[in-house]
Protein backbone atom coordinates (compact mmCIF):
# COMPACT_ATOMS: atom_id res chain seq x y z
CA UNK A 1 0.00 0.00 0.00
CA UNK A 2 1.46 3.20 -0.75
CA UNK A 3 1.02 5.88 1.60
CA UNK A 4 0.99 9.82 0.16
CA UNK A 5 1.28 12.54 2.23
CA UNK A 6 -2.36 15.36 1.63
CA UNK A 7 0.15 18.15 1.25
CA UNK A 8 2.05 17.24 -1.72
CA UNK A 9 -0.54 18.60 -3.92
CA UNK A 10 0.15 22.27 -2.76
CA UNK A 11 4.08 21.98 -3.17
CA UNK A 12 5.15 24.76 -5.55
CA UNK A 13 7.38 22.77 -8.20
CA UNK A 14 9.66 25.25 -11.06
CA UNK A 15 8.94 24.53 -14.37
CA UNK A 16 11.41 26.97 -15.82
CA UNK A 17 14.09 27.96 -13.63
CA UNK A 18 14.61 32.07 -14.09
CA UNK A 19 17.22 34.32 -12.31
CA UNK A 20 16.88 37.97 -13.42
CA UNK A 21 19.19 40.07 -11.11
CA UNK A 22 19.87 37.61 -8.82
CA UNK A 23 16.20 37.23 -8.19
CA UNK A 24 14.39 34.03 -8.32
CA UNK A 25 11.37 34.70 -10.98
CA UNK A 26 11.24 31.41 -11.64
CA UNK A 27 8.06 29.94 -13.36
CA UNK A 28 6.48 27.72 -11.03
CA UNK A 29 2.95 25.43 -11.31
CA UNK A 30 1.46 28.12 -9.15
CA UNK A 31 2.41 30.42 -11.59
CA UNK A 32 0.65 28.93 -14.58
CA UNK A 33 -2.59 27.87 -12.58
CA UNK A 34 -2.67 32.19 -12.25
CA UNK A 35 -1.96 32.90 -15.75
CA UNK A 36 -4.35 30.11 -16.74
CA UNK A 37 -7.10 31.49 -14.75
CA UNK A 38 -6.70 35.14 -16.26
CA UNK A 39 -6.86 33.93 -19.28
CA UNK A 40 -10.49 32.22 -18.73
CA UNK A 41 -11.65 34.98 -16.78
CA UNK A 42 -10.83 37.64 -19.91
CA UNK A 43 -11.85 35.51 -22.12
CA UNK A 44 -15.24 34.95 -20.33
CA UNK A 45 -15.75 38.47 -19.83
CA UNK A 46 -14.39 39.51 -22.96
CA UNK A 47 -16.74 36.61 -24.95
CA UNK A 48 -19.61 37.43 -22.61
CA UNK A 49 -20.09 41.26 -23.99
CA UNK A 50 -18.68 40.92 -27.35
CA UNK A 51 -22.72 40.96 -28.67
CA UNK A 52 -24.06 43.39 -25.96
CA UNK A 53 -27.64 43.96 -26.32
CA UNK A 54 -30.45 45.23 -24.79
CA UNK A 55 -31.57 41.71 -23.75
CA UNK A 56 -28.66 40.60 -22.47
CA UNK A 57 -27.86 36.35 -22.76
CA UNK A 58 -27.06 34.29 -19.89
CA UNK A 59 -23.27 35.11 -20.14
CA UNK A 60 -23.42 38.59 -20.74
CA UNK A 61 -26.39 38.60 -17.98
CA UNK A 62 -23.73 36.88 -15.65
CA UNK A 63 -20.92 39.36 -16.41
CA UNK A 64 -22.73 41.92 -15.62
CA UNK A 65 -24.42 40.87 -12.69
CA UNK A 66 -20.90 40.58 -11.36
CA UNK A 67 -19.66 44.13 -12.22
CA UNK A 68 -23.02 45.34 -10.43
CA UNK A 69 -23.13 43.69 -7.67
CA UNK A 70 -19.09 45.04 -6.96
CA UNK A 71 -20.15 48.14 -8.41
CA UNK A 72 -23.38 48.80 -5.73
CA UNK A 73 -20.86 46.56 -2.83
CA UNK A 74 -18.32 49.82 -3.43
CA UNK A 75 -21.11 52.16 -3.53
CA UNK A 76 -23.11 51.32 -0.13
CA UNK A 77 -20.07 51.16 2.16
CA UNK A 78 -17.84 53.53 0.41
CA UNK A 79 -19.61 56.07 -1.92
CA UNK A 80 -18.63 57.95 -4.71
CA UNK A 81 -15.29 58.17 -3.46
CA UNK A 82 -14.47 54.39 -4.15
CA UNK A 83 -14.92 54.18 -7.41
CA UNK A 84 -11.19 54.77 -8.13
CA UNK A 85 -10.64 51.45 -6.17
CA UNK A 86 -13.58 49.87 -8.50
CA UNK A 87 -11.20 48.25 -10.76
CA UNK A 88 -8.86 46.50 -8.89
CA UNK A 89 -12.02 45.16 -6.07
CA UNK A 90 -13.53 43.80 -9.30
CA UNK A 91 -10.60 41.93 -10.01
CA UNK A 92 -9.88 40.39 -6.95
CA UNK A 93 -13.61 39.92 -6.28
CA UNK A 94 -13.67 38.04 -10.35
CA UNK A 95 -10.02 36.45 -9.42
CA UNK A 96 -10.36 35.07 -5.98
CA UNK A 97 -13.75 33.08 -6.67
CA UNK A 98 -12.49 32.03 -9.93
CA UNK A 99 -9.28 30.44 -9.24
CA UNK A 100 -11.27 28.42 -6.55
CA UNK A 101 -13.76 27.12 -8.35
CA UNK A 102 -11.35 26.12 -11.43
CA UNK A 103 -9.04 24.47 -8.71
CA UNK A 104 -12.07 23.08 -7.05
CA UNK A 105 -13.43 21.49 -10.46
CA UNK A 106 -9.84 20.35 -11.11
CA UNK A 107 -9.67 18.34 -7.57
CA UNK A 108 -12.81 16.74 -8.26
CA UNK A 109 -12.29 15.62 -12.20
CA UNK A 110 -8.99 14.49 -11.19
CA UNK A 111 -9.61 12.61 -8.11
CA UNK A 112 -9.99 9.06 -7.26
CA UNK A 113 -13.84 7.63 -7.86
CA UNK A 114 -15.06 6.02 -4.78
CA UNK A 115 -15.09 2.26 -5.11
CA UNK A 116 -17.68 0.10 -3.26
CA UNK A 117 -17.03 -2.93 -1.61
CA UNK A 118 -19.74 -5.16 -1.64
CA UNK A 119 -18.08 -6.79 1.87
CA UNK A 120 -18.84 -3.57 3.46
CA UNK A 121 -22.68 -3.11 2.94
CA UNK A 122 -23.26 -5.77 5.37
CA UNK A 123 -23.84 -8.48 2.17
CA UNK A 124 -26.86 -6.78 1.12
CA UNK A 125 -26.49 -6.00 -2.17
CA UNK A 126 -29.04 -4.73 -4.96
CA UNK A 127 -27.66 -6.28 -8.44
Amino acid sequence: MEHHNPLEQFAIQRIVPLHIGGVDVSITNSTVFMVLAIALITLFLTMSMRGGSLVPSRWQSMAELSYEFVGNMIRENVGNEGRPYFPFIFSLFIFIPGIGWWIAGAILAFSKRPTVDASSSGGTTNV
